[in-house]
């Protein structure tokens, strides 16, 4: 074979084992980015994860206090139910719609009307459940 044609063949060889590495060094990087993608895209799922689990906390927090407010309703109005008012005030004849201002005024199982005559309306607050 003639010294032009080895030498050709010999530099062939030469940057076929370059281009060769050159294509592993290229998958290697390649790896490293899928890699590296997967990562960003988990912590990009754990960071939504977080805040759909704060959401869920903020409504189980609301859905509690609704419960507690439900509950109290429930409380009152049957409270209310058992009331009877023997001078028939504002609070009542609105059906408690109209609220007077009333507290708790040394008995606490007693209701006071703070803006009717002093102890002209007093309700008891023991009731049935």
């Amino acid at each position: 074979m003639p010294k032009k044609t080895k030498a050709l063949l010999s530099l062939l060889s030469f940057e076929t084992e370059k281009l060769e590495e050159r294509i592993q060094k290229l998958l290697r990087e390649k790896e490293l980015l899928n890699k590296k993608i997967r990562e960003t895209k988990l912590e990009k799922l754990v960071v939504n994860l977080k805040h759909e689990k704060e959401e869920i906390e903020e409504r189980l927090e609301s859905l509690k206090q609704e419960k507690e407010e439900v509950t109290s309703h429930r409380e009152v109005v049957g409270i209310i139910g058992d009331l009877k008012c023997p001078k028939g005030f504002q609070c009542h004849r609105s059906e408690y719609k109209v609220l007077c201002k009333a507290g708790v005024n040394g008995n606490p199982n007693s209701l006071h009307c703070f803006e009717e005559e002093p102890n002209d309306c007093i309700f008891s607050l023991s009731y049935r459940d």
